[in-house]
């Protein structure tokens, strides 16, 4: 004899839509929240460098080289009328020496004096060694550029833009270190 088996019946199992587990969601929330106020945060502490970097346009440094550029050839060929429109001469942190209405040099704290010197004193070659530019972002900033003359001195030029062009605001000098 034979015994026939009938197939079960099987009733399809009813599927309940899953509901989104509502630690992960405020996990998530509690994520971003985080992640806005680290942001809101570091922009506060660090909003000098981040309003100098888009002021300075510090991504683009080929506009303040070539400013650089135009001026040490200038001063070094004695142009005063080029290097004073590079200068931002009423920032009160250069002292311009005009002669005939001429920008023929500057007056620059030597030690513990203040001395005039010409442009080919102060730029005697067209082709200094240059550090920079390096941005400094505190306090409004500025972009500064080292020119060293070996054997002679350096001249250390304080940069800003300046209605959209960069333009010299201050000056430094260094006298060269022996042997150096």
């Amino acid at each position: 004899m034979s015994e026939e088996t009938t197939p079960q019946e099987t009733t399809p199992q009813e599927t309940t839509p899953q509901k989104p587990s509502r630690g992960r969601d405020y996990a998530i929330m509690a994520i971003i929240i985080l992640v806005a106020l680290v942001g809101i945060a570091g922009a506060g502490f660090y909003r000098d460098e981040i309003v100098g970097y888009w002021r300075f346009q510090a991504w683009n440094t080929r506009p303040l080289i070539e400013a650089n550029q135009r001026f040490i050839e200038a001063a070094s060929n004695g142009d005063g009328q080029t290097v004073a429109s590079l200068c931002q001469l009423d920032s009160g942190l250069i002292e311009a020496i005009l002669e005939n209405n001429q920008l023929t040099g500057f007056q620059v704290m030597i030690g513990l004096s203040s001395t005039d010197v010409s442009l080919k004193r102060a730029v005697p070659t067209s082709t200094p060694d240059i550090i920079g530019p390096e941005f400094i972002l505190k306090t409004g900033g500025y972009a500064m550029m080292e020119l060293s003359f070996p054997g002679s001195h350096q001249l250390i030029l304080s940069w800003d833009r300046v209605g959209g062009e960069w333009k010299v605001v201050g000056l430094g000098w260094g006298e060269a270190v022996p042997g150096g």
